[in-house]
């Protein structure tokens, strides 16, 4: 019996990320944007950037995002801040490619202020002893 195999060669696509495309979190925590692609070949290289809005909003850039010192660490389809801040929140774009081609997925980083949160907690926490 003789077996064929066909290559398709193929761009990446996503296999994996964040639900809805957004990370929420509380201000001062740990935030992970994390995305997997696969494609053919398998050979993905990752290249994560933040969208830049002009203060009208009428035109964009994007500026790569780097390891920066006990802060923020890329690891191929992986962003980790290790204490996220207001400042950090906001539109990330990842470029997934390989020699195929490249695409893109968007990640939206939303960063809640630690008073909301404290005073959320002290809200259902006043409320369940109400009830």
């Amino acid at each position: 019996m003789l077996f064929v195999v066909i290559v398709i060669p193929d761009k990446p696509r996503l296999l994996e990320g964040p639900v809805g495309g957004k990370v929420t979190v509380v201000e001062g925590g740990v935030a992970v944007l994390g995305v997997k692609a696969k494609g053919n070949p398998d050979t993905v290289k990752y290249k994560w950037m933040r969208v830049l809005s002009s203060s009208n909003g009428s035109s964009s850039s994007n500026q790569v995002v780097k390891t920066r010192a006990r802060k923020v660490f890329v690891d191929g389809g992986v962003v980790n801040f290790t204490e996220v801040s207001r400042k950090d929140r906001g539109k990330y774009v990842v470029e997934a490619s390989n020699s195929e081609g490249t695409a893109t997925f968007n990640v939206d980083l939303d960063v809640q202020c630690m008073l909301k949160q404290i005073q959320m907690e002290f809200f259902l926490r006043f409320r369940m002893k109400l009830l």
